[in-house]
């Protein structure tokens, strides 16, 4: 076999690698919150796989098993608490370095020293961080599978993901 056709045959299979990835879960990225038949969350992170009697939730590099009979709901994404702390932390801290980028003496609100203007614009900032954390969470999108201890509803959820767009 030349080494044309060598080249041009690896070239093909690469194309349709992608295709496989799409359909297997894990590469999927889905964060999910698993509920037990009290509301209580006793489970979440990122979806590893689903088969008839169980799901696997990867947490922190560790696999946690969940019989389909501790299943009353699962809900995909993240919380809307979630987008509100990470908008308050980016907020903190983007004011927080601001402050202290300010010139010494003569601030906006009339603090004598940079460490007081980067605690004035980390809190103005932490305020608007919460707000626009609030603000992002109004388009998430969060599903919510009620499973009910129920297989048939556990295997309609695999398929609902496997049909999800995938986030990059």
């Amino acid at each position: 076999m030349s080494p044309k056709k060598i080249i041009i045959t690896i070239s093909f299979l690469m194309m349709f690698t992608p295709l496989q990835a799409q359909t297997d879960l894990a590469s999927r990225n889905i964060f999910v919150r698993v509920f037990d038949f009290e509301n209580v969350k006793f489970a979440k992170g990122q979806l590893y796989s689903v088969t008839d009697s169980s799901v696997v939730v990867l947490r922190k590099k560790e696999e946690f098993i969940i019989d389909l009979s501790q299943i009353d709901r699962i809900r995909t994404r993240r919380s809307v608490g979630h987008n509100i702390g990470m908008g308050a932390v980016a907020g903190a801290a983007a004011g927080g370095i601001f402050g202290l980028l300010q010139e010494q003496g003569g601030s906006t609100f009339g603090s004598d020293s940079r460490g007081d203007d980067a605690l004035i614009y980390g809190t103005v900032g932490l305020m608007l961080g919460s707000v626009v954390g609030g603000l992002t969470a109004l388009g998430k999108k969060s599903e919510h599978y009620r499973i009910n201890g129920d297989s048939e509803k556990l295997a309609a959820f695999k398929d609902a993901l496997i049909e999800m767009p995938i986030k990059n």
